[in-house]
């Protein structure tokens, strides 16, 4: 039996089972509740391929001098362009976090404002980035300039936690859209409805 053959019996197989649940009270009411669950299903898997437009870095600050290093992220709304594309927190920088010297600096009070994420080419290319830390024994400062993956990092009580350095940046691990799933979801919700509506057709009969 040719592939093509074979396809057209199989579309016809499910033609007739269908419309047998639909002649038949509890398949249509099955029929319902399928399509229902796939509706839902599908709702939420768009939702959540918008929000896999998300990207993500993950920074390491290596010390030249000095000895003070840390870590850091960001995410950014994409896509990201081709050519050149700068984010800022109006046009779709979402985070920027930093570690070091066990100080947090943030898009939050901590941070002096103007700051962004350029890509060029695609690739990272800069991140400026101005935060201060005040407090009773502290005198805390991070600068991140634009033209460059460098860091400077500034401790007016303890000069010697002082660094400067270069920051090295990779793409977080993406999650897997779901939208793709869809298919074979659908098929297993189809195929159990099926094979519940024949059992329950079979007990009818049976009594």
């Amino acid at each position: 039996m040719s592939k093509k053959m074979t396809i057209d019996t199989y579309r016809l197989t499910l033609k007739g089972s269908v419309a047998s649940m639909i002649e038949d009270e509890g398949g249509l009411d099955m029929l319902k509740s399928v399509s229902l669950a796939l509706a839902l299903f599908a709702t939420c898997a768009v939702a959540v391929g918008a929000q896999a437009s998300t990207i993500s870095y993950n920074l390491v600050l290596t010390p030249l001098t000095g000895s003070t290093g840390g870590t850091g992220s960001f995410s950014v709304t994409g896509p990201i362009d081709s050519f050149f594309q700068n984010f800022t927190t109006s046009t779709g920088l979402l985070s920027l976090d930093f570690l070091i010297g066990g100080h947090q600096f943030s898009l939050g009070p901590t941070s002096l404002g103007n700051e962004n994420v350029t890509f060029v080419g695609g690739n990272l290319f800069g991140i400026q980035y101005s935060g201060f830390i005040q407090d009773i024994g502290q005198s805390l400062s991070l600068s991140l300039n634009t033209s460059g993956l460098t860091y400077s990092y500034g401790d007016a009580f303890h000069p010697s936690n002082s660094a400067s350095g270069i920051i090295s940046a990779s793409a977080a691990p993406s999650p897997v859209p779901l939208p793709g799933a869809l298919p074979l979801f659908a098929t297993g919700i189809g195929a159990w409805a099926l094979l519940g509506w024949r059992r329950k057709k079979k007990t009818t009969v049976a009594h």
